[in-house]
């Protein structure tokens, strides 16, 4: 969570769990894994894609406080990544 925040923030690296989100959006679990992923590797995939869209969804806002109140959960989602990326 924090490591995606940072990246997206203008961190130099792509991490991990964003990279692999990606791989296996296009290519499938089985290609990239050799097998199926479990549950909890699947949400953290998720997760990492669901800041990804969260972040530019909210940067393309006009307003950030209207997207806010109409999106609460990706604003939530955004925040919890940000307090984990500042150590909070």
């Amino acid at each position: 969570m924090a490591a995606v925040w940072q990246f997206l923030e203008g961190g130099s690296r792509c991490p991990a769990e964003l990279e692999a989100a990606h791989a296996v959006e296009r290519y499938g679990a089985q290609p990239i894994y050799g097998r199926t992923l479990t549950m909890t590797e699947a949400r953290r995939l998720a997760v990492a894609i669901d800041i990804e869209t969260a972040y530019k969804a909210r940067k393309q806002a006009e307003n950030i406080a209207e997207w806010a109140k109409k999106h609460p959960e990706s604003n939530d989602l955004l925040i919890r990544a940000m307090r984990c990326a500042h150590g909070e």
